[in-house]
């Protein structure tokens, strides 16, 4: 429920402030370099652009052609959304929804965002096992630990997520709403389009790759923003878990426990405890500024009439079969 989220979010909000001067962390957000901050809002934005490219290309795999327009713009409204809604798949379900109506496939387009979700995991824990592999002699040992509970998390969702069992499980339980029940199937059986399909997952996975490592560009350039010369290879191992850590569902949109887990990861090798939330939120804060077009799409999007529409997305259109 929403009470117990913003109890778990005030605990690990607690957890990450204790001991920490809350006027000294503003004091370092504001007084941020503006050069590396944009250079920061920079890398971040050419991230979410491939993110866009890569939901495109799984769409594209389920015979909906999206359009790199109507990715982008869709992308870009779930991020907003991603960042205002209390919970962190409010995005997801938005862009999927919105998508999925206009395109006249919201099974397709649903399972399409659930893959896109999976490759972005493996991708985090890709650029984390990298990480761990050229950089452990320098990072501490809650660290590394950190990256192979993440793996262990992200490998048993995927099984859960893409196996038959639980989806039929579901379909089964929500047989009283013959709708939902149908849902939930469509989306199982286009999911199971995706196996065997190696050469478009391969893709999927290279530009998430690629999205990734400017994830973690943005949080170092964001870094030597507060003045920090944070190691890239820490980075790199410390982002996936806390970009992973916030997708449970037990708080108000990560609030608290990404600042704890950059506290928790980046103190031991030595960074002040008030810098390491300072990284956090700054991160926060650029991915919200980076969000707003999205606010603005929406806005043109609940304006936009149906005949003015995207071809491919409009709402009475049918999918566009492509032979990828």
């Amino acid at each position: 429920t929403t009470a117990v989220r913003v109890l778990v979010s005030a605990l690990f909000v607690w957890l990450a402030l204790r001991g920490i001067r809350i006027a000294a962390i503003g004091d370092d957000l504001t007084a941020a370099s503006p050069g590396w901050l944009v250079a920061g809002l920079v890398a971040l934005t050419v991230s979410f652009a491939l993110g866009a490219v890569r939901w495109r290309l799984l769409a594209r795999g389920q015979g909906v052609e999206l359009g790199l327009d109507g990715a982008l713009r869709y992308s870009w409204i779930g991020l907003f959304f991603s960042t205002v809604l209390p919970s962190g798949f409010g995005g997801d379900a938005v862009r999927a929804w919105l998508a999925g109506r206009r395109a006249g496939a919201l099974s397709r387009i649903t399972a399409s965002v659930l893959m896109d979700r999976v490759v972005a995991a493996w991708a985090l824990i890709g650029v984390g096992a990298v990480a761990v592999l050229f950089a452990s002699p320098g990072l501490p040992g809650v660290v590394i630990t950190a990256c192979l509970l993440s793996a262990a998390a992200v490998a048993g969702a995927s099984v859960i997520l893409l196996a038959q069992q639980p989806a039929r499980v579901l379909s089964r339980a929500s047989s009283r709403w013959p709708q939902l029940s149908a849902g939930i199937a469509g989306v199982a059986e286009a999911l199971a389009d995706y196996r065997g399909r190696r050469r478009l997952l391969a893709g999927a996975v290279a530009i998430s790759l690629a999205s990734q490592l400017c994830v973690v560009l943005a949080a170092y350039l964001l870094a030597r923003a507060l003045g920090l010369q944070v190691p890239v290879g820490l980075l790199a191992a410390c982002i996936p878990v806390a970009l992973l850590a916030t997708t449970v569902p037990s708080s108000i949109n990560g609030l608290g426990i990404r600042e704890a887990v950059f506290r928790v990861l980046l103190v031991p090798a030595g960074i002040p405890a008030s810098k390491a939330v300072a990284i956090s939120l700054l991160t926060v804060i650029a991915a919200a500024v980076v969000s707003l077009p999205g606010a603005l799409a929406w806005i043109a999007l609940r304006r936009r009439s149906p005949s003015r529409a995207h071809p491919s997305l409009a709402g009475a259109a049918a999918p566009v079969v492509t032979s990828s």
